[in-house]
């Protein structure tokens, strides 16, 4: 089931195998708007769902998310996902550095009980998810 997309940037599905919503980026050009969207639709499928657990497939980012974005992701964004009973997070980190230190950026923001694990690949993600 796709919540959002946007054509060479991000597609967020729900994946009802393993009762996860996956967030496909291959690009962390968005606006704050795009990315307010995109995560309240996620949260929303989530709570439907009765899903607990997000897997962030970031490995072929080459982009940097924007600072407004972070901001907002530990602001506001954190809280909200932790209200919404997000208990886990698992992120296929990007290959490229730059990408790799913006990820890492947001990564270090989140609390509120919700776990973050790191994955190289979508496979392992969906290892950890299982495990949480």
């Amino acid at each position: 089931m796709i919540i959002y997309e946007k054509p060479q940037y991000i597609q967020v599905v729900y994946r009802p195998k393993l009762n996860y919503i996956l967030f496909d980026w291959t690009n962390f050009l968005v606006t704050l708007a795009e990315i307010k969207e995109l995560h309240q639709k996620a949260l929303t499928a989530a709570q439907e769902k009765q899903c607990h657990y997000y897997i962030a497939e970031t490995s072929k980012v080459t982009t940097t998310l924007l600072p407004e974005v972070i901001k907002w992701w530990s602001d506001e964004w954190v809280a909200a996902m932790a209200a919404g009973q997000i208990r886990g997070i698992a992120t296929v980190v990007p290959k490229a550095a730059i990408a790799a230190l913006s990820t890492h950026s947001w990564q270090s923001q989140v609390v509120n009980g919700i776990k973050m694990k790191n994955a190289k690949s979508l496979l392992e993600a969906e290892s950890i998810i299982q495990e949480l």
